[in-house]
């Protein structure tokens, strides 16, 4: 049995590299995310606020991780953090992870930034909700919306409007030359296949 040429097909089908990670939705808040705008969103102040943003995908991608602003005086500091994702009517969990090691970065005027990973999700194209929650105390400050989405604290469904977070969604989508390469790999998975059957009948 010759296993060389099947070993070599199925290695180039399954072990081609799936993206590049790389910024998939930035908020339109995000390049001011020192100069808020309103007071903070408090999450978890209230005992089951959360705070959500809308972010909008243009292809399949991956979600890996968040960057987003936290109020300093809130924390943070070495609390864990809940990062959810809903679909866009926000009715539906399709994700939650709990992170408890993440990067901060202060940016001055009381606002630093969370560099934070997660397992990962595959998304389709469209819209999404993102939330961030603490649930010893945490503050997302505010910043006027231009329509690119709305933040708002949620409890049991109720909630206030008209905000955005300064945030970023991060991912891999997968390149052209990744689908190439596995449809090549698939191939010859395929011809190896056909060529043993061929040769065993």
């Amino acid at each position: 049995m010759r296993l060389k040429p099947l070993a070599v097909a199925v290695s180039l089908a399954c072990s081609v590299s799936v993206a590049k990670a790389d910024v998939l939705y930035t908020s339109s808040a995000f390049a001011s995310a020192d100069n808020p705008t309103v007071n903070a969103w408090c999450s978890s102040c209230g005992g089951t606020y959360h705070v959500y943003d809308l972010f909008t995908l243009s292809s399949n991608s991956t979600v890996t991780g968040t960057n987003f602003a936290v109020q300093s005086n809130y924390g943070p500091f070495d609390h864990s953090i809940d990062i959810t994702i809903w679909d866009s009517s926000l009715t539906n969990l399709l994700y939650t992870e709990t992170v408890s090691s993440y990067g901060r970065v202060e940016l001055g005027n009381d606002v630093a930034m969370i560099y934070s990973s997660i397992s990962g999700i595959n998304l389709g194209a469209g819209s999404y909700y993102m939330g961030w929650y603490d649930p010893v105390n945490m503050g997302i400050p505010g910043y006027i919306g231009d329509g690119s989405g709305t933040m708002f604290q949620s409890d049991g469904g109720g909630g206030s409007f008209g905000y955005v977070a300064a945030f970023q969604v991060i991912g891999a989508v997968p390149e052209p030359e990744t689908y190439a390469m596995l449809l090549m790999g698939l191939g010859l998975v395929g011809f190896v296949a056909r060529r043993r059957k061929v040769s065993v009948v």
